[in-house]
């Protein structure tokens, strides 16, 4: 009987029951930028930060930010990502995001232009903000009826 409040049963006509457990916390999408962009910036400065900053920013930390918002809300922080409005937010996330990693890196560490990397995190965060939100808005806006 716990799940039920959790998992609220589809088809009740009841709008989106629980649309407010299924929005992100408002830290998720902040630290999951910021995540990447701590990446970006540990290719910048160099050195022993290059192989450390992209495994613990864009593996360790967007995992345990994840594992910690499904934890404080109870239910699966990825729901937005099945959402209908929102699948194509995140295809265009994984895009601009792609786009923005090879001209950041291609710059950066291709013809030495320093802070590109970090511009690219930068890009990277507020991306990764706009987005994720965007893609919150769409989980929780009511069905459109026909």
């Amino acid at each position: 009987m716990a799940n039920e409040s959790v998992h609220p049963p589809h088809g009740t006509g009841e709008g989106r029951p629980g649309a407010s457990s299924r929005r992100s916390p408002g830290w998720y999408y902040p630290g999951l930028g910021a995540s990447l962009a701590v990446a970006f910036v540990c290719i910048d400065i160099g050195g022993s930060l290059v192989p450390a900053g992209p495994i613990v920013g864009a593996v360790l930390a967007p995992s345990l930010l994840t594992w910690a918002a499904s934890r404080s809300k109870g239910t699966a922080s990825t729901t937005a990502l099945s959402a209908n409005g929102s699948r194509n937010l995140f295809g265009l996330y994984l895009v601009l995001l792609g786009l923005v990693t090879a001209v950041g890196l291609g710059l950066g560490l291709g013809t030495d232009l320093t802070g590109a990397a970090s511009a690219a995190g930068l890009v990277a965060l507020v991306l990764t903000v706009v987005l994720g939100r965007q893609a919150d808005r769409a989980v929780t806006r009511p069905p459109a009826h026909s």
